[in-house]
């Protein structure tokens, strides 16, 4: 269901928005064709009251997840990853992936020596010409239980090395590629997939600074209403990552949660 507003380009006037049901459309699609932008081209947008309905896949019957090259419950794993959930998030960002490829096809990486990363996620996405490479732990990501994700433990059974650099050592790790419909929401669902912390994403959705260009909203009322749809747009555009994904926890118990409180 989707109330609408349009913004009436080149004037100072904040934009209408009609009540919910008024001209309401529902989008019953998740993929970025069916669900589109809010913003139209017909300079109409249409603001959600709901997500589209909850996709159909089912997380992976995984019962045991390798730790310490050992098979353990994926409870037990979950609990331990989430005590460290910190530390580990810590060890990624102060990572450092070199440009070029490693000489055995993988990445060298600068990373600390407490909780290194164990593989580098190369990531591109629909609407963003760049690859991301982005140092990562697998056991984190296939702890989700994405049927997409749990392929990257295989590469668990080739350690990482040291580079042979003496001078600036680093790790060389496996490469592991996603492909994703938006690049502006990664950062969250990331941060998120580490951490699973509801709150922090609501705080991140609710509190960011809005990306709206300098100038675009000349007044107070219009500016905020903008701010509005730009994080409404941006629960839309994790939504799509996560159903790209196919993280069925996370898209049942945690998006549509923080999108009802948006």
């Amino acid at each position: 269901m989707y109330a609408h507003a349009r913004d009436a380009s080149g004037t100072d006037s904040p934009l209408p928005v009609a009540l919910p049901g008024a001209g309401a459309v529902t989008f019953r699609g998740t993929t970025p064709a069916e669900f589109p932008p809010f913003s139209g081209p017909d300079g109409v947008t249409r603001l959600p009251v709901d997500l589209p309905p909850r996709p159909a896949f089912q997380s992976a019957q995984l019962a045991h997840l390798p730790l310490d090259g050992i098979a353990v419950p994926i409870a037990f794993v979950r609990d331990k990853l989430a005590d460290l959930a910190s530390d580990l998030l810590l060890s990624v960002k102060q990572s450092r992936t070199m440009d070029a490829p490693s000489k055995s096809g993988g990445r060298a990486v600068d990373a600390p020596a407490y909780l290194p990363p164990s593989i580098v996620l190369l990531v591109t996405f629909d609407d963003y010409d760049t690859e991301l490479a982005v140092p990562a732990h697998a056991l984190v990501w296939a702890a989700t239980r994405s049927p997409r994700l749990i392929p990257c433990l295989d590469l668990l059974a080739r350690p990482p090395s040291p580079d042979s650099d003496p001078v600036r050592p680093s790790l060389d790790l496996p490469t592991f590629s996603l492909r994703l419909p938006t690049c502006e929401a990664w950062s969250l669902l990331h941060d998120y997939v580490y951490l699973q912390s509801t709150k922090g994403l609501l705080e991140q959705l609710v509190n960011g600074a809005a990306g709206l260009p300098d100038g675009q909203a000349s007044d107070a009322v219009k500016a905020r209403r903008q701010a509005d749809v730009w994080r409404l747009d941006l629960v839309r555009k994790l939504w799509l990552n996560v159903v790209a994904l196919e993280i069925a926890g996370i898209v049942a118990d945690h998006v549509g949660g923080v999108a009802d409180s948006t």
